[in-house]
């Protein structure tokens, strides 16, 4: 798989900054450039996540649902 990552809004954290992030994954990502320029090859997203030094973000109102 590859992978991209945009400093947007997403559903990932990035650790050394707290900032969210979004994550995109794919088979082929065909670009203007060629196919995969741009994004990374890695076997999955969470060796992609530790290599990026992401985690899963969480939003605090599932949490609050889920403890009613």
């Amino acid at each position: 798989m590859v992978y991209k990552l945009f400093i947007e809004e997403g559903d990932w954290i990035d650790i050394a900054t707290g900032e969210r992030r979004n994550l995109l994954e794919a088979n082929i990502a065909w670009t203007p450039e060629g196919e995969n320029v741009g994004w990374t090859q890695f076997s999955s997203k969470e060796e992609c996540a530790q290599a990026w030094g992401l985690t899963p973000w969480i939003d605090p109102d599932k949490i609050e649902d889920e403890d009613a």
